[in-house]
């Protein structure tokens, strides 16, 4: 009980703190000062009790206190420390936990440093905090459930099913896919990125109540910075885990939940670009306010599908609903009508400068990239509601991957032209002259590249636009960056973040399009070439505690190990299968197994398939069948001779036998035979497939081959995708030096 009370009076002091922030903004010198002092020290109380819940929670799961649901729901006494601390985020309950903390403790920096924007951007940070309690709140009243808590014991849970007190043994334990080191680190940082995203809409929504529509940028941008910095960073870790854990070679693959953080990171880059346009050029207001705005809205809006259960019918891993359907849907509604509302109320009030800079100005190209990022957010957040609404008329129409890519590629394309030009007119800054000669090395080095994949297999039109783009973009702000370099260093976090988004599209190219794949079998202890690698499969071995099985892999003289997962579990009741990955600076060699073959007999000498012209070994003889020879195919009496030829001991012999079908459609067979006494009768015949099955019996040796213990895997090779891993800490490297600057020098200038 005592728990579930701090959550209650974290709520209290959080509803409290937004009535204060609130009556605050009204700025009456009489009592504006003791608002401010009741609004803040709720805050910072609110804070401390969810610390508190938030460091509860994990000693109940690191103490195995099994009497509580969520402790027996995804954890067990033999998980390790690493992954007891990631079953913390494993459910609803502790996920939104960790998202009201990282509010809290965000919300105090944002407190001390938002000067006179404090009392209207903390009074929606703690209306946020406040909707996000009440979602483990716990709270009943009649027949109305406030919130699904993360207190909540076994008795509760499964009330007249279990008694009261009863405490089990162990728990059900934590899902092994989300058994990996990147499941402990990718949720806390995306959950970051979530949260900071509060911290610009909240600037750009008192921008519209104070009708300050400049303002705003200077305390948001490094925030802003950072959110994207957060999302992108938590993307590209899901998505290596995807690779990484799942087998299927991939690491995106459109799903809602996929979407749900990419949606924001797309929106949030696009507010960074409107929000250096206004700064340096005075228009763009609407457009800033815009793309923060909606970049939380999305955040919100992700929230409600993937966690109201609305998306558990389309996407692998959407939460099941916890009865959270009306509080979420309530939450955004809230949000959206606040921002969006606001912001059509005040539309008409907002200065609209007339923007006076050339079509070939760096402000320009920024504004189209902005743009561009906007449209792709709002076709990726359609394309992936769209099974929410029209569910609603009937069949449920679902965008695939094709769908999602067909959109994303025109688009990416010009993307990345813009992010190579941009820079060159950042940099040239004297004209269209200048800027002509500036893009003859890198238009011409991105050309020969594209010439070069060309030649090496990229044959996609698409695809082929897309790689010069990138090489374009690629070789523009290398270009860019050397020059900073020898002069204003720290203004190089643009430039760097850029290359970073150049080699991502590059490594998506090479990675996603233009791999290899193959399904290999490998017999135990004997080597099988895969893409130039020797492999060798050694039998059972294990990984990070899991059943798997050793794979040597040779070339030249070195030798690797890989031991993909394969085991059952008891939680999944499945079969689990993890891969392994030989990582090469050029490409990665990917191993997925698929299934093991038990050792057993090769050949079954009552059920033998043959194709014509195919040799069989039986034994220590060989068995070939030679030809068909129909001797009748009149319709009520079919007669086909089928010709074999049995090696043994050095000498051939032919054996004939008919196969027949009579009028009454009843097969009718009459074997052959050798001089030696060999017996071969046709069992059957497959015509759709060529294939034909017969039985043989009077070999002096009949003893079968006995096939060895095989491995199954499916192999792939993926040229550069490492480029998509460096991409990503490039990018965020650039972003990185960006939030630095303007931390250090308390300003955003360009």
């Amino acid at each position: 009980m005592i728990y579930k009370s701090l959550v209650v009076f974290a709520l209290i002091f959080f509803s409290l703190s937004t009535i204060g922030f609130f009556l605050a903004t009204r700025k009456k010198e009489d009592r504006f000062d003791q608002w401010m002092l009741v609004s803040r020290l709720s805050f910072a109380l609110g804070t401390v009790l969810i610390t508190a819940v938030f460091a509860v929670l994990i000693y109940l799961l690191t103490t195995h206190q099994f009497q509580y649901n969520y402790i027996y729901s995804y954890s067990s006494m033999d998980l390790p420390l690493k992954y007891l601390v990631s079953t913390f985020w494993a459910g609803q309950e502790g996920s939104f936990i960790l998202w009201i903390f990282l509010l809290g403790l965000i919300g105090l920096f944002v407190m001390q440093s938002s000067k006179d924007y404090e009392p209207y951007v903390m009074s929606i940070f703690s209306l946020a905090i406040t909707f996000l309690i009440t979602m483990i709140a716990g709270i009943h009243i009649g027949d109305i459930t406030i919130g699904s808590s993360p207190f909540k014991t076994i008795y509760e849970a499964f009330p007249g099913q279990v008694p009261a007190g009863f405490i089990p043994p162990d728990g059900r334990g934590l899902n092994p896919l989300l058994q990996n080191y990147w499941m402990t680190i990718h949720p806390p940082i995306l959950f970051t990125g979530f949260a900071s995203a509060l911290v610009p809409f909240a600037f750009a929504l008192a921008a519209l109540w104070r009708e300050k529509y400049d303002d705003w940028i200077r305390p948001a941008m490094p925030w802003t910075l950072w959110s994207a910095l957060a999302l992108g960073t938590g993307i590209m870790l899901g998505g290596y885990w995807a690779y990484e854990t799942l087998g299927w070679g991939g690491y995106w693959a459109w799903d809602p939940v996929e979407n749900g953080s990419l949606v924001p990171w797309l929106a949030t880059v696009a507010c960074i670009h409107t929000m250096l346009v206004q700064r340096k050029t005075g228009t763009l207001k609407r457009f800033s306010i815009f793309t923060a705005l909606f970049a939380f809205v999305m955040v919100v809006y992700s929230t409600f599908l993937t966690r109201s259960g609305v998306l558990a019918d389309f996407s692998v891993h959407s939460f099941s609903s916890l009865g959270l359907y009306n509080q979420l849907l309530l939450f955004i509604l809230t949000f959206a009508g606040l921002g969006i509302g606001l912001l059509i109320y005040r539309w008409k009030r907002i200065p609209y400068p007339k923007y006076t800079k050339e079509i070939y100005s760096r402000e320009f190209a920024m504004i189209v990239g902005a743009l561009l990022l906007t449209l792709l957010s709002i076709a990726t957040i359609i394309g992936t509601s769209l099974p929410v609404f029209t569910k609603m008329w009937g069949q449920p129409v679902i965008i695939d991957a094709a769908g999602f890519n067909s959109v994303a590629l025109p688009i990416a394309t010009l993307i990345a032209l813009l992010i190579g030009v941009g820079q060159l007119l950042w940099f040239s800054k004297t004209g269209l002259k200048t800027l002509a000669i500036n893009l003859i090395v890198p238009g011409s080095l991105a050309l020969v590249s594209t010439i070069i994949v060309i030649i090496l297999g990229i044959r996609h039109f698409g695809m082929i636009l897309l790689a010069f783009s990138a090489l374009f973009a690629l070789f523009s702000n290398l270009m860019v960056l050397f020059r900073i370099i020898k002069g204003h260093a720290q203004l190089a976090g643009g430039a760097v973040a850029h290359i970073g988004i150049a080699l991502l599209l590059i490594g998506f190219i090479t990675s996603g399009k233009y791999d290899e794949i193959q399904s290999y079998a490998l017999p135990k202890d004997k080597e099988v070439e895969v893409f130039g690698y020797n492999l060798t499969y050694k039998g059972p071995s294990e990984r990070d505690g899991k059943g798997a099985f050793r794979i040597v892999a040779t070339k030249n003289g070195n030798e690797y190990q890989l031991d993909p997962i394969f085991y059952f579990s008891e939680y999944s009741e499945a079969w689990m299968k993890s891969p392994d990955i030989l990582v090469q600076p050029t490409y990665d060699i990917y191993i997925a197994p698929v299934t093991l073959e038990k050792a057993e007999s090769e050949t079954n000498l009552n059920s033998l398939q043959f194709k014509k012209l195919e040799t069989k070994q039986v034994g220590s003889s060989k068995l070939t069948f030679a030809r068909f020879k129909p001797l009748s195919m009149n319709p009520d009496d079919i007669q086909i001779q089928l010709d074999f030829a049995l090696e043994q001991n050095g000498k051939v012999d032919s054996i004939s036998a008919i196969y027949g079908i009579g009028p009454d459609r009843i097969p009718v067979s009459t074997p052959g035979k050798t001089k030696a006494g060999v017996l071969l009768t046709v069992k059957n015949i497959d015509a759709s497939n060529g294939l034909i099955v017969v039985s043989i019996d009077g070999l002096d040796d009949s003893s079968p081959v006995q096939k060895p213990e095989t491995l199954i895997v499916e192999a792939s090779k993926k040229p550069f995708i490492g480029l998509v891993w460096l991409g990503t800490l490039i990018t965020m490297g650039g972003l990185s030096l960006s939030i630095f600057r303007r931390w250090k020098n308390k300003q955003i200038a360009i």
